[in-house]
């Protein structure tokens, strides 16, 4: 009788610390919410609201399971209501259960298809188990309905990126940033869409703009530093990625990219040090060992390009990386007929990989050469697409000297050594082919570039018969 009779007065003072605490969670103060929240929790155990409330505090303090167990309570006290099953479908998107959200989301969309932050977690959860157009859907939905959509046109911009649609990424975040007072995230999205098109010194410029308002953003950090190494800019690279470093070194792919901050700056030994940290993180990361057999060849250490060749193929039998690596480790040491089993190896999986075909017809010259050889390299310039790195122009420049067709052949090597002029194979190339043209000055001038550039054993060996071929010495 008596609880009955002060049932009004506890439903004020829980309804007075409700929204005492719903401000104060909307200015930041969540310890103040939290306890504004316990105490209508106190008068009111069973108030759905308090419940949310309290659940949204838990979750901005990063307390997903104590925000589940709030979010769970209240929507079992008030299943129809959109806003709250909203919730719950964000806290599990949190917790990385998806499935779940997904379920619950269906629900809330049903009760309320106009609720655009519904439609935004949605997609969230959609993302996370890869549905990502119909992901994509939902955020459409959501930027039509909501008067201010900053939020799910980042969010699709994130997604259309994610599927390499970086123009359609891009018009996203230049509308975001269109806005009279815009979301510094509209600098990091774009960033990443311009990055993906390969305007990198605008991406810079990007990352740059956001990380002036998120100084320790490690994300940016990462990004930025990836640009700057696309640029040729390492030194500015290995900055952003010491940063990102300091602020957080658990995190093998920067060291992997600082690893070809390093290398691009001559650092080698550096470089593999890096390299064995991100191993040391991940040692079941197969791309730290794609990354490292690139070091340690630099370095020629060809025994540790093989054994990482066993170690990539150990971790992902199939991956065509473990088998160039140790094809490219046993023609370094000589041993051809070792590395043409390992371009055996992966054209049996891979038929139409153009590396293979060059490597093994490479190793074949090697061996005396003959028809096998020359069909490789025919099949070779047949699979490969046109060239856009030094190394692809490389290739296809030898092949062609191979298969007599020289003046072609020494655009392409000309081309690869524009694109990489600290590089010896561009010059080693090239010097072969002014050799076959009958231009023996300019090939000693190419064979002693190459030289001074990378003096492997094996190199030296190839340039002191062809330089004593042409009347000239080392």
């Amino acid at each position: 009788m008596a609880a009955s009779l002060f049932a009004p007065v506890y439903e004020r003072l829980a309804r007075r610390h409700y929204w005492r605490g719903y401000a104060a969670y909307k200015r930041g103060a969540l310890d103040e919410a939290m306890a504004h929240y316990a105490k209508a929790l106190h008068w009111t155990p069973e108030d759905p609201w308090a419940l949310d409330g309290r659940g949204n505090v838990k979750a901005a303090k990063g307390d997903h399971t104590g925000a589940l167990a709030d979010y769970t309570r209240a929507t079992r006290i008030l299943p129809d209501h959109a806003g709250m099953l909203g919730n719950l479908g964000r806290c599990l998107n949190a917790m990385q259960e998806p499935e779940r959200a997904i379920a619950v989301l269906d629900r809330a969309v049903a009760l309320d298809p106009m609720h655009a932050n519904n439609l935004r977690i949605r997609a969230d959860a959609l993302a996370l188990v890869g549905r990502l157009d119909y992901a994509l859907a939902d955020l459409s939905r959501a930027i039509e309905l909501e008067p201010d959509p900053a939020t799910a046109l980042y969010d699709r911009g994130v997604i259309l990126a994610r599927q390499r649609k970086y123009d359609e990424a891009l018009a996203d975040f230049e509308r975001m940033l269109a806005a009279p007072q815009p979301l510094a995230a509209g600098y990091y999205g774009r960033g990443i869409a311009r990055a993906g098109l390969g305007k990198h010194d605008d991406a810079i410029a990007d990352f740059t703009a956001y990380l002036a308002q998120r100084a320790d953003d490690i994300d940016a950090l990462y990004h930025r530093g990836n640009c700057h190494n696309a640029v040729g800019d390492h030194a500015a690279a290995l900055a952003d990625f010491n940063r990102g470093i300091h602020l957080r070194g658990d995190m093998p792919d920067f060291y992997l990219s600082r690893a070809t901050a390093n290398a691009g700056l001559g650092r080698l030994e550096a470089a593999l040090a890096d390299c064995n940290r991100a191993v040391e993180l991940g040692p079941d990361l197969v791309r730290a060992y794609l990354h490292r057999v690139t070091i340690t060849f630099r370095l020629r250490d060809y025994a540790a390009v093989i054994t990482d060749g066993d170690r990539i193929l150990a971790l992902a039998p199939n991956e065509t990386g473990g088998f160039l690596a140790r094809g490219a480790g046993h023609f370094a040491l000589a041993d051809y007929a070792a590395a043409i089993a390992d371009y055996d190896a992966l054209l049996a999986i891979a038929p139409e990989e153009p590396e293979a075909y060059l490597g093994r017809a490479a190793a074949r010259r090697e061996m005396g050469g003959g028809e096998a050889m020359l069909t490789d390299y025919r099949k070779y310039l047949a699979l490969l697409a046109e060239p856009t790195t030094a190394r692809q122009f490389n290739g296809r420049a030898w092949a062609l000297f191979v298969l007599g067709d020289l003046e072609p052949g020494k655009v392409d090597a000309d081309r690869a050594i524009a694109l990489a002029p600290d590089d010896a194979s561009g010059y080693g190339t090239r010097a072969h082919i002014f050799e076959a043209l009958g231009r023996p000055a300019e090939a000693i001038v190419d064979f002693r570039a190459a030289l001074t550039r990378n003096p492997t054993e094996y190199l030296e060996k190839l340039a002191h018969a062809a330089l004593t071929r042409l009347g000239s010495t080392l």
